[in-house]
């Protein structure tokens, strides 16, 4: 909720403080990531680790090389993976077909 906050986002559609995803599993994300409407084009997932680390490796299959490994040393406190997806259903998502498309460090926000 505090990085939410201090994103300063407009809610929209946005459903924020699901208490269910803090301190989620990789599975457990997954779970929500897959039941977004396939009308939503992107999502922004705020989380913990390790959930959030495991299934940022989980998603990502593709990308500059030099990005991937960055990611695969550890997502860090305030870290920023953009992973895209083709079209995506979001009930039909496999892990390893997101490419990554940006990795930022905490410390250069």
């Amino acid at each position: 909720m505090e990085t939410w906050q201090e994103l300063r986002l407009e809610e929209g559609g946005a459903r924020v403080g699901e208490e269910a995803l803090y301190l989620a599993s990789a599975s457990q994300l997954l779970t929500r990531l897959r039941a977004a409407p396939d009308a939503v084009t992107r999502v922004l997932l705020i989380g913990h680790n390790p959930g959030l680390e495991d299934l940022s490796l989980q998603l990502v299959g593709s990308g500059e090389k030099r990005l991937r490994t960055q990611l695969e040393q550890g997502l860090p406190t305030c870290g920023f993976a953009h992973i895209c997806f083709a079209a995506p259903r979001w009930r039909e998502l496999v892990l390893g077909t997101g490419e990554l498309l940006r990795f930022v460090l905490g410390k250069e926000l």
